[in-house]
Formats: structure tokens, sequence, C-alpha cells
């Protein structure tokens, strides 16, 4: 899914404006009259063979600029699941992209900031090694007992499995939204939360079966993203927890308003 924002040039123009003519020119009147960019052609991204033999799962972010002409340049990797191939493989699929180009009062303009998740999944339908199985336990007891030298110690143990399936790490940055809960780092708290979400959202079946767990991390999300004027973010995230529950969505509906 692709979140856009206003198009930079759009905003540049409010500030010559209102500079020009010494006084603000409504936002309202500006949005009116401006066209997003409309995706015409985007293929999705080839699967590494080395990753498909190994039968690996991942997910990355990118950021990108839609140009004048529609095409897509400074494709950025914002996060990924850990996998160097996913990334590669992802920046020469949106590289290729095409849009129909964001106007302003008609003329095309560049759309500064485009943000978009593409999932390569296997499909481990909720499968976990044995292992990890173990030191998940291990790491969800010392979590219930608030025992953050252990539970650092397993989520460490974790990181360094040869091979994680989509749905350990799902469960790992789980883990490790706690662990900086316990911290107080709330920053950190608020990537594990995007991690754990990018997780979940990559594999269908994880989806299907924590929708609990999904509209938490979307609760949670809008809720730091509002604190901290991401607004853009924080809105996307409500109109996802609406669509999923919309009477638990309802909790947060006078702060989206």
């Amino acid at each position: 899914m692709l979140k856009h924002i206003i198009p930079c040039s759009l905003i540049l123009l409010s500030s010559v404006n209102s500079f020009a003519e010494n006084k603000p020119i409504p936002t309202s009147r500006l949005v009116e009259v401006s066209e997003r960019a409309v995706p015409v052609n985007r293929l999705g991204p080839k699967y590494p063979k080395n990753e498909a033999r190994a039968g690996n799962s991942g997910w990355v972010q990118l950021s990108f600029v839609v140009d004048e002409e529609g095409k897509v340049k400074d494709v950025v990797p914002i996060a990924d699941s850990g996998s160097k191939g996913f990334v590669r493989s992802a920046i020469r699929a949106v590289k290729k992209w095409q849009y129909s180009p964001a106007k302003v009062n008609g003329e095309t303009v560049e759309q500064c900031e485009n943000t978009v998740q593409l999932d390569f999944y296997m499909g481990d339908d909720g499968r976990v090694s044995r292992k990890f199985y173990r030191i998940f336990q291990q790491g969800k007891e010392a979590l219930d007992k608030k025992d953050l030298e252990t539970l650092t110690e397993s989520i460490n143990r974790i990181e360094k499995l040869k091979r994680l399936g989509v749905t350990e790490r799902f469960w790992r940055d789980y883990l490790t939204i706690f662990q900086h809960d316990m911290l107080g780092n709330k920053s950190a708290r608020y990537q594990s939360l995007r991690a754990t979400y990018s997780s979940l959202s990559s594999a269908r079946q994880l989806k299907f079966e924590n929708k609990n767990t999904h509209v938490y991390l979307l609760s949670e999300m809008f809720i730091y993203e509002a604190q901290n004027s991401q607004f853009s973010e924080a809105l996307a995230h409500f109109d996802s927890m609406l669509k999923i529950d919309a009477d638990f969505a309802a909790n947060y509906q006078k702060y989206a308003d």
C-alpha cells in the first residue's frame, strides 16, 4: 500500500505566494487543485533465487520520488527484514515503475515522498523451528516476570539463528516491543512496532490468526505518530483500524478527528 503526501512543489508554492502577497493562502484551496501521481505500471520484484532456494520470506520498505514525467527516482530503503537480496530486488523493481505525474493547477510537479512495502512470501503458514520455539518461550516467560536481562538474552539468541521465517521474525520483533518498553525507549519501541506490523502484513496466515495483535499494533503506532506530529501516517493507521475492527477504532475517533 502506498502512502502519499502533498507534492513538494505545492508546499513551495504556498510559501512563495504567501510571501509575495504577505498573507496566508488557504491550504484547502491548494489541495483542491492538486492531483496526486497515479500508478500506470508497477511490476512486482523478482524473487532472489538464493532466497527462494533457502525458503526465506521477508519484506522491504522503500521511499521514492515521482518526477514531473511520472518516472521514479531517488529510491531509498528505509526498513527491511534483513535480506540484502530482497532489498536489491525491490529497488530494481520500483525504479522501473511508471506513474501519471502529480499536478498542481494543471502543471506537472514532483511528488516528493512516497513509501511502499514489497513482500517476499514463501508461505511458511505459521511454522517455527523447535529451536526458535524454545528460545521464544524463554523470552515470553521472562517478559511475564518483567525480567529484562533474560528477555534481552533471548532476543540476542534469536538474532544469532542462521535463518528466520516471516513468522519467526514477527514473534522476535514482538518481543522487542516490550524490551524497549521496559527500557523506556519510545523511539526504538515505535520502530519495533513498525517492524512487527510489517512482518504481520506480509504473511496472510499471520494476519488472519492475529486480529487482536493487528489492531493493537495499529493503535500503538497511531498513538506515537499523533504525539509526534506524524499526522499522515497516524490517519492511515487509523483507517486501517476502522477496516479491521470499527468498534475498537471508535476509541480513537476523537483523536483522529
